[in-house]
């Protein structure tokens, strides 16, 4: 099995595919369980589509079609649950979980850098127990700039704040 991180990631690149301009991001991490949700403002999708969206080598940008069907076998195996929602001109929720004990993380310091861009902002919110961080592209663009923010050192930093506790 992929790290979650990675799952993550993947959802959130259809979201861009998607034309989102905001992509909210939400992990949780208590009570044995590991979940994370995926919401945002894009094109989304018709009912018909959304019937299918979860088939393998079903693709709706000329990719491979796997990403949505593996998150959902994923989730499965690791005793977790998969949904996904669309409107059509609203955007699209994508929820995951998994049994803490069968899933990994991973990286979501990297997903998080991965995701910053001119194009769209992302927030991410990180629960951990009673811990809980929030990370918004938009306030870091507007204190940094988006050049400064795109640099090495920044989105180090911002990683490694991330994956603190990881």
């Amino acid at each position: 099995m992929r790290e979650v991180s990675l799952a993550i990631l993947d959802v959130a690149q259809n979201s861009i595919d998607a034309l989102a301009k905001l992509i909210c991001i939400s992990v949780l991490e208590k009570d044995g369980l590991l979940s994370f949700t995926v919401t945002d403002d894009g094109c989304g999708m018709s009912a018909d589509k959304l019937a299918i969206a979860m088939q393998r080598g079903v693709s709706f940008k000329g990719s491979t079609g796997l990403g949505l069907a593996l998150l959902s076998e994923e989730t499965a195996e690791c005793c977790g649950e998969f949904k996904i929602t669309s409107q059509e001109g609203v955007g699209t929720a994508v929820f995951a979980s998994y049994a803490a004990s069968k899933a990994k993380l991973g990286d979501l310091g990297a997903t998080f850098v991965t995701l910053v861009d001119e194009g769209y902002d992302v927030v991410l919110k990180v629960q951990r127990g009673e811990n809980i961080k929030m990370y918004d592209t938009r306030e870091l663009k507007s204190s940094f700039g988006v050049a400064k923010l795109q640099s090495l050192g920044a989105l180090r930093l911002i990683r490694e704040d991330i994956n603190q506790n990881n």
